[in-house]
C-alpha cells in the first residue's frame, strides 16, 4: 500500500482552490431566474406564462427552464422561453415540448427588444 505525502505547500494550495470555488459558487446568481428581454432582440419566443403577480424564484417554471425571459407591462408579468429566429422554429418547439404542459402559452414576436404583432 502506498502511502500519500503531502507538503504544506500543497494543503495550502489545495485549500485555496476549495475556498475560491466555494467563494465563487455562493456568490453566482441563480441562472434559473427570469431576466428581462434584451433591448435589442429580435427574433420570436414562445410565451408560457401571463400572471397578474410577479412569480416567487421557486415557482416550477424555474425548474422546468433555463434563461427564462421576463417582461412586465400594465401591471402584468410575461413569462417567455426560448429564441428563434422564425416563426415556424418558435411553432413547432411550442406544440412539440410547451403546450402540453401550458396550453395558454402562445407565440410573441419582437423587433429591438419591443414586443410586436406577429403580422408586422
Amino acid at each position: 500500500m502506498k502511502k500519500q505525502i503531502f507538503t504544506i505547500s500543497t494543503l495550502l494550495t489545495l485549500g485555496l482552490i476549495l475556498s475560491s470555488s466555494s467563494a465563487i459558487a455562493n456568490n453566482t446568481p441563480n441562472n434559473n431566474l427570469p431576466k428581462p428581454v434584451a433591448y435589442n432582440y429580435t427574433g420570436y419566443s414562445v410565451q408560457i406564462l401571463e400572471v397578474d403577480k410577479e412569480l416567487n424564484e421557486k415557482h416550477s417554471i424555474f425548474k422546468s427552464f433555463g434563461d427564462i425571459k421576463i417582461q412586465k407591462e400594465d401591471g402584468h408579468f410575461y413569462y417567455f422561453v426560448g429564441e428563434f429566429k422564425d416563426q415556424a422554429a418558435a411553432q413547432e418547439y411550442l406544440e412539440k415540448v410547451i403546450v402540453s404542459r401550458f396550453p395558454s402559452a402562445e407565440i410573441a414576436r419582437y423587433r429591438d427588444g419591443v414586443r410586436i404583432d406577429l403580422d408586422e
